[in-house]
């Protein structure tokens, strides 16, 4: 009986240790927080620095001179176009005047030197076509006389003996009729001298054209062919002069080329004396506040001094160079805030202007590459000056619609990174692929869905299986 007692004590604390242990089993599991894989975009914060710049233009001297006045002082806005410096302009002047004279001289030279040249060709080309004309008549008269009379002559001259002679025969016809009737009374004495005189006359005639057909026959004479060789030889000596002539003509086109050569030379230096005198005075080149003054009245100065600095205040911009972290973060037309130790607590709105597509391989120690951007904020007050260091700030995407977990979520077991998911109160390991890390989270490409578990911060000790309770 006493041992029956025993038994039935000792199966009950059997059972009562077994509840206890049912009942702590939870406390004694590892605890851990938990957090649901989530689906969006997924951002990062930017931080850069950068130096404000703005449009600067160096105002230099082209000439060297004593500063006669200045119109500007440091701080002053000045448009395009407003004179700032003039130095003494008298030498100036002088060479201008002298180059303007040297001008008008060339160019009188070179009106000169053209008439000359019109008169020349007019001159010559008259001459020589007179004297090529009196060459081929002289030509054409010694051939003439070479050649004797044409078949042509001879018929002619043979033309006018015959009817000279029958002229002559009927005149003395006439004259033998008027003497027998003058003979018989029946006509006057000065009927009979008038016939008389008719054959006279006919007979001179006659005698003429027999001479002048004899002259046509018996041909030129030695001495009128000698005269007429002669004649050529002189008109070829007048030719050979008038051609001659034409070779002065281009004497005086080459006198009339240098002279427009010596004209383009003065206009140059015409040109050079104008530019030097303009540059006595010094204007500013573009629209501007003067920022730097190295020039006071009565400084010698010379071409490249830098007398004052100009730059553009109303547009100023900041170029950042962003490391190969950064670049997934910034896209064209971004909205970003600087910030400058100058003005605490003033934020100036800005905007990504620029972004380079040509990586800057020489970005910084250890660096492998940059992208360099442009960033304008607005600054209507002009409070943000050239050369001032600001910080940047924003906030980029770096990938949308993507799968994300806590980045201390990701740990490495067994030389494979994953994470730990918990469902039934197990924790298991599941390896992923990781894709864009930030600070906070880590984009999964592979390994766990939307809606997983998973351990925001596993233990080190931590292992596959082991049970867990969440916080």
């Amino acid at each position: 009986m006493k041992r029956g007692r025993v038994i039935v004590l000792v199966v009950a604390g059997i059972a009562v240790a077994g509840v206890l242990h049912q009942i702590s089993a939870p406390w004694r599991a590892t605890a851990v927080e938990v957090t649901p894989v989530e689906r969006g975009a997924l951002s990062d914060s930017l931080a850069v620095t950068g130096t404000v710049e703005a449009r600067t233009v160096t105002v230099s001297p082209k000439v060297p001179g004593r500063v006669r006045a200045v119109h500007a002082a440091s701080g002053d806005e000045v448009p395009a176009g407003r004179i700032l410096i003039e130095l003494d302009n008298e030498e100036m002047a002088a060479r201008l005047d002298e180059a303007t004279a040297a001008v008008s001289a060339a160019r009188a030279r070179q009106a000169q030197a053209a008439a000359a040249l019109e008169v020349q060709r007019a001159t010559a080309s008259a001459r020589l076509a007179q004297a090529e004309a009196e060459l081929a008549a002289a030509r054409a008269q010694r051939d003439k006389a070479r050649a004797g009379a044409r078949p042509q002559e001879r018929q002619q001259a043979a033309a006018r003996v015959a009817q000279a002679k029958v002229a002559l025969d009927q005149a003395r016809r006439e004259h033998q009729r008027m003497r027998d009737l003058v003979a018989r009374g029946a006509l006057p004495q000065s009927a009979l001298d008038a016939a008389r005189a008719a054959e006279e006359t006919a007979q001179s005639q006659y005698d003429a054209a027999l001479q002048a057909q004899s002259l046509i026959e018996a041909g030129a004479q030695p001495e009128d062919i000698a005269t007429a060789e002669a004649r050529v030889r002189q008109a070829e000596a007048l030719v050979a002069a008038a051609r001659a002539a034409a070779a002065e003509e281009r004497v005086r086109a080459a006198d009339l080329a240098t002279a427009r050569a010596a004209v383009g030379q003065a206009e140059a230096a015409l040109r050079a004396a104008r530019a030097q005198l303009a540059a006595t005075t010094i204007a500013a080149p573009i629209a501007g506040t003067v920022v730097r003054k190295n020039v006071e009245v009565g400084e010698l100065v010379t071409p490249g001094t830098a007398l004052l600095t100009l730059a553009d205040l109303r547009e100023v911009w900041v170029t950042v160079d962003l490391a190969a972290g950064d670049v997934a973060k910034v896209r064209q037309g971004q909205d970003l805030e600087v910030r400058s130790d100058a003005y605490p607590g003033r934020v100036f709105p800005a905007k990504i202007t620029e972004l380079s597509r040509v990586a800057d391989p020489r970005f910084g120690v250890g660096q492998a590459w940059s992208i360099r951007a442009k960033v304008a904020p607005t600054d209507p007050d002009r409070l943000l000056r050239p050369g001032v260091q600001v910080d940047i700030e924003g906030t980029g995407v770096v990938a949308a619609n993507a799968l994300l977990v806590p980045a201390t979520a990701i740990v490495t077991r067994l030389e494979r990174t994953g994470v730990f998911v918990v469902a039934g109160g197990i924790a298991r390991f599941r390896p992923v692929e990781i894709g864009v890390r930030t600070s906070k989270r880590v984009q999964v490409l592979g390994g766990v869905k939307m809606g997983d578990r998973v351990v925001a911060a596993p233990a080190e000790g931590l292992r596959d299986g082991m049970r867990v309770r969440t916080r």
